[in-house]
C-alpha cells in the first residue's frame, strides 16, 4: 500500500519529512556513526524531538537499536548509518538482530544507481542481505512517492507485520522537498484458521501432560494475561528456551532452566509460542517422538525445529494464542501439577566468574536488565539469574553474535525502563566493541559491566593442541578496569570473592558507568 501526500499541506525539506514521520510511528531514539550525508537527517530527528545516541561502530548502532527496541517490545528506535564499508559493518549485525525476531529499520544515504555505475566514491558497493531474511532492501529515489512509502514500510516494521528494512535513501532525494502523507488507520492482522485452531484445541483437550513453551518471540505480541490464563485452564506449566530464560520475571513464573528438559521429557503434548528457532528446540531435544507439537508462529517465519509441528498456527502470535485459549475452559477432573522440584544439587561454580554470577542470581537487584555477551560457558553460569521485570534478559541470539554486549546494554539503558543494566560478558566478546566503552561513560549510561578475564577464548584453547597459545591467549597484564579509566570512566579489578563482595554494592546499586574486571589469573598484576 503506498500513501498519498495529504492534500493542503506544503512541501518541506525532505529530511524534515522524514523525521516526523519516525516520531508520528512513535520511535523516539536514533543509533548512529555519523558522517558523510548523514549531518542533515541527523538535524532533522534531533529538531523533531528524537535523542540521538551516536556510538563508535556501526555494529553497536545496531545492536543498541536491537536491545531498545527488545526492552520496549516495540519498534522504539532505529539505525542511521553511511553508505559504502560502514552500511556493510552494520549489515553483518543486521542479519544476527533480524534473524531473533527484532523489528528494525536502518537508513543509510547512499548515492544513485547512475552515480554507483560511474564509480561514484563508496558508491560501487551492492549490499544486500541473504534471499530469504526476514528484511527488505528499499531505494527511495523519487520524492513524490517516497513519503507514501516510507510511512507504510514504518506502519508494517510496527504491526502487525513487523517486518525489518534497510532504507537507502539516494542524495537527490535529501536534497528535495516532500510532503508528509496522511496518518493512516492501522492495518489489521490476518484471522487465524478457524479449522486448524479447533483441531489443535482437541490435541491439547486431549493430553494429559501438556507443556506451554515460551519463545522470545513471543515478546511481540503474546500477553501475560493469556499465558497465564491459559497455562491454568490447561493445568500445564510455562516453559522457558534457552533465549527466553526468566521471560515473565516475577510476574510470570515459568520453570527453571534446569528443570526444562526433565518436564518435557514427561509431555503428551507441547504448545510452542514463539518458539520455533530457539536453541534448546532445534533438535527436538527432550520432547518425545509420541508428543503433539503445535507451533504458533509468525507469518513468514521460517521454523527450524526438527520436530516441526503437527499443526503450524501462522498469523501474529498473540492473536492466535488468544483464539487458542478462547476455546477452553478450565478443564475438570484433573489433579492440580505438583509444583517444580526446585533447583537440583550441583558441583560449586568451578570459575571465579561463575561463582559470581552464582551470587548476582540470588541477590539481583531489582528495576535491573540483564544482557549477556559471551560463548556457552558463560550463558550457563547466569542460568540462574531471573530479574523481576519481564523479558529484561537480552542474550547474542540464535546466531551467537558475540560483541553484541555493550549496544544492548546501552540500547536497553536509553529505552528508559530500568533503573540500572548489568552486563556479563566475556573478554573476547568485550574486545570486539571495546571501543564503545566510551560511549557508555559520555552518555552516563546506568550500565554495570563485569568482565570475565579469563584471558581470551578459554573455552576453546584446548583444540589448539599445542599450537601457538597466541593464538587463543591474551596477555594476563590485559587489564579492562584501567582502559575504562582511561575513557573516564569508573573501573575495578578483583581476584577473589573477597573483592567482590567489598564492591559489589557500589557497582550495582551506584549512579552512571563502570566496569569490574573479574580476573582468573593466579598471576594477576598488582
Amino acid at each position: 500500500m503506498t500513501l498519498m501526500p495529504s492534500r493542503g499541506q506544503l512541501a518541506r525539506p525532505a529530511p524534515e519529512v522524514i523525521a516526523e514521520l519516525f516520531a508520528r510511528e512513535g520511535v523516539r531514539r536514533i543509533y548512529t556513526v555519523p558522517g558523510d550525508m548523514a549531518y542533515g537527517l541527523l538535524r532533522a530527528f534531533a529538531a523533531a524531538g528524537l535523542d540521538v545516541f551516536s556510538v563508535r561502530s556501526q555494529a553497536t548502532a545496531v545492536f543498541a537499536s536491537a536491545g531498545d527496541n527488545y526492552s520496549e517490545g516495540r519498534l522504539a528506535s532505529a539505525v542511521l548509518i553511511t553508505r559504502g564499508p560502514a552500511l556493510a559493518n552494520a549489515l553483518a549485525a543486521l542479519s544476527s538482530v533480524v534473524a531473533h525476531g527484532v523489528p528494525m529499520v536502518l537508513l543509510s544515504p547512499c548515492e544513485s544507481l547512475t552515480d554507483m555505475q560511474s564509480g561514484a566514491f563508496q558508491g560501487s558497493m551492492h549490499l544486500a542481505l541473504e534471499a530469504g531474511s526476514p528484511c527488505d532492501v528499499l531505494r527511495f529515489e523519487d520524492p513524490d512517492s517516497a513519503g507514501g512509502r516510507l510511512a507504510s514500510l514504518l506502519a508494517d516494521t510496527a504491526k502487525p507485520d513487523r517486518r525489518s528494512a534497510v532504507v537507502l535513501l539516494e542524495r537527490r532525494l535529501l536534497g528535495s522537498l516532500m510532503v508528509a502523507p496522511d496518518i493512516q488507520p492501522p492495518r489489521l492482522s490476518r484471522r487465524p484458521d478457524l479449522a486448524a485452531l479447533q483441531t489443535a484445541a482437541e490435541m491439547l483437550n486431549a493430553a494429559k501432560n501438556p507443556i506451554i513453551v515460551v519463545g522470545h518471540r513471543a515478546r511481540w505480541s503474546a500477553s501475560f494475561e493469556t499465558l497465564a490464563t491459559f497455562a491454568r485452564r490447561l493445568n500445564a506449566p510455562l516453559c522457558p528456551t534457552g533465549l527466553s530464560i526468566g521471560f515473565g520475571g516475577t510476574r510470570l513464573p515459568s520453570l527453571g532452566q534446569d528443570e526444562v528438559h526433565r518436564e518435557l521429557s514427561g509431555a503428551d503434548a507441547v504448545l510452542l509460542v514463539g518458539a520455533s528457532l530457539d536453541w534448546t528446540l532445534r533438535s527436538g531435544i527432550a520432547v518425545p517422538n509420541e508428543a503433539k507439537v503445535i507451533s504458533l508462529r509468525e507469518e513468514g517465519e521460517p521454523g527450524f525445529e526438527s520436530r516441526r509441528g503437527d499443526i503450524v498456527l501462522s498469523g501474529e502470535i498473540g492473536q492466535t494464542l488468544d483464539a487458542l485459549c478462547g476455546m477452553f475452559d478450565t478443564r475438570a477432573g484433573l489433579s492440580p501439577r505438583p509444583e517444580g522440584r526446585g533447583r537440583l544439587p550441583a558441583p560449586p561454580p568451578p570459575t571465579l566468574f561463575a561463582r559470581i554470577a552464582d551470587r548476582l542470581a540470588d541477590d539481583f537487584p531489582t528495576e535491573t536488565a540483564l544482557v549477556l555477551d559471551g560463548s556457552n560457558g558463560l550463558i550457563h553460569a547466569a542460568r540462574r539469574i531471573i530479574p523481576d521485570a519481564d523479558w529484561a534478559r537480552i542474550t547474542p541470539g540464535i546466531s551467537g553474535h558475540l560483541g553484541a554486549g555493550i549496544g544492548h546494554a546501552l540500547g536497553a539503558a536509553a529505552s528508559g525502563r530500568y533503573r540500572r543494566v548489568i552486563l556479563l560478558t566475556g573478554d573476547f566478546s568485550l574486545g570486539l566493541a571495546l571501543a564503545d566503552l566510551e560511549s557508555l561513560v559520555r552518555y552516563d549510561a546506568p550500565v554495570t559491566v563485569l568482565v570475565n578475564n579469563n584471558r581470551g577464548l578459554a573455552s576453546e584453547s584446548n583444540q589448539l593442541a599445542g599450537a601457538d597459545r597466541r593464538i587463543a591467549d591474551y596477555t594476563p597484564a590485559t587489564d579492562h578496569a584501567r582502559i575504562m579509566r582511561g575513557f573516564g570512566g569508573v573501573g575495578h579489578r578483583i581476584d577473589s570473592l573477597d573483592g567482590w563482595a567489598a564492591i559489589r554494592d557500589r557497582v550495582v546499586q551506584g549512579r552512571g558507568p563502570c566496569l569490574v574486571d573479574i580476573s582468573e589469573h593466579a598471576d594477576t598484576p598488582e
